[in-house]
């Protein structure tokens, strides 16, 4: 028998799911005694993201190994119907394949998606990245924001003095150079450009609304990863995306 019975501030919730809709409609769930896990690439195969969340991040938590396929639309929604620092219980119902979640004195039944409909979990690639960046999450998503008017691409260099973060159009820049001793941490190994699609990085910043600090590592053109924590450190999210083929 199947056990899974939680809970946990809706505001976490929501930040895993959020994460993990940016790039796809549904996504198998992991779940063991440890936590929870969600693994997804997109239908491009373009990104990809890592969830993880762990069970000292729930106000109450019991679980045996399972998986199950979530609607993570439908989850988004769901939870749009809750107040700020509400709780959430979640069950699973083994018998009835669902998962009911509890808001308050609302009670909903989610019916769970099949695992042999869902695209397979993508293996997570071994990359040496030479340069590693941890910035301030504000300053992250200023700079994605304001390259949206510039063009649909954005590129990130890293040098021995610093990051540079920038986007060019055909008839305006935007650029953001940080010095290394502005940012948290700064460790390069090379110098390193890279270009990316916009629209993805946009998707990426808005999923990492509440981050207080982005980790970030890249190299010459090379995948990006994108990381940051959330539940107070009991979570993680992490994206890789590939570069953009420069013309």
């Amino acid at each position: 028998m199947s056990i899974f019975k939680a809970e946990i501030d809706v505001g976490i919730i929501e930040n895993a799911v959020r994460a993990a809709s940016i790039l796809v409609d549904e996504a198998k769930t992991n779940i063991n005694e440890e936590g929870m896990q969600i693994r997804a690439v997109d239908l491009a195969n373009v990104c990809m993201v890592s969830i993880s969340l762990k069970a000292l991040a729930f106000d109450y938590y019991d679980a045996s190994p399972l998986s199950i396929g979530l609607n993570l639309t439908r989850t988004a929604d769901l939870l749009k119907s809750a107040k700020k620092d509400e709780h959430i219980e979640m069950e699973y119902l083994e018998e009835k394949n669902r998962i009911k979640f509890v808001l308050d004195k609302l009670s909903y039944s989610l019916a769970l998606i099949s695992l042999d409909t869902i695209k397979k979990e993508p293996k997570t690639p071994k990359i040496d990245l030479p340069v590693r960046v941890v910035m301030d999450g504000k300053e992250f998503r200023r700079a994605v924001k304001a390259a949206e008017k510039v063009s649909d691409y954005i590129t990130f260099d890293a040098k021995e003095d610093g990051l540079k973060i920038a986007s060019i159009g055909e008839t305006s820049e935007m650029s953001l150079d940080i010095l290394k001793e502005d940012l948290s941490a700064f460790d390069i190994e090379a110098n390193v450009h890279s270009m990316f699609d916009l629209g993805y990085i946009l998707d990426i910043a808005k999923a990492l609304i509440g981050a207080e600090l982005v980790e970030i590592r890249i190299g010459d053109n090379y995948p990006i990863k994108i990381r940051s924590e959330f539940a107070g450190g009991k979570g993680e999210i992490e994206y890789l995306l590939a570069p953009r083929v420069e013309e």
